[in-house]
């Protein structure tokens, strides 16, 4: 079992995946550095707005298809200039074409499970 999830830092959203529910939580304990002389959103100010269970082995590929949807809005790293709900609607695209993949949306990989309440 792991966890993709959006957390919202105010001018921007981290979009990513974790196989340890603490890692989540850690996560949003840590500060961005700035790199290349860009202010980086901090992470210690963001809070998880959405988070859902996924298949662990396929979780990394998921959050790594999220990125690309969302490249263009890139700002570094996993920090995306656009909306907690733009983000989150790229999670779950990048899920259903998981699914679509696996041909196994019944069980761990449905994009219309519900969210995990946060």
């Amino acid at each position: 079992m792991a966890f993709i999830f959006v957390a919202d830092g105010g001018d921007a959203v981290w979009v990513g995946a974790a196989k340890d529910p603490q890692k989540v939580v850690r996560k949003i304990g840590v500060m961005q550095h700035v790199q290349d002389g860009q202010a980086v959103p901090a992470l210690d100010r963001a809070s998880i707005v959405f988070k859902q269970v996924c298949h662990a082995s396929k979780a990394e590929d998921i959050e790594a298809r999220a990125h690309e949807i969302l490249a263009g809005s890139r700002v570094h790293l996993n920090w995306f200039d656009c909306s907690a709900q733009t983000a989150i609607d790229a999670l779950r695209k990048a899920l259903a074409e998981e699914c679509a993949f696996r041909r196994n949306a019944a069980t761990d990989c449905d994009p219309k499970r519900p969210v995990i309440p946060i």
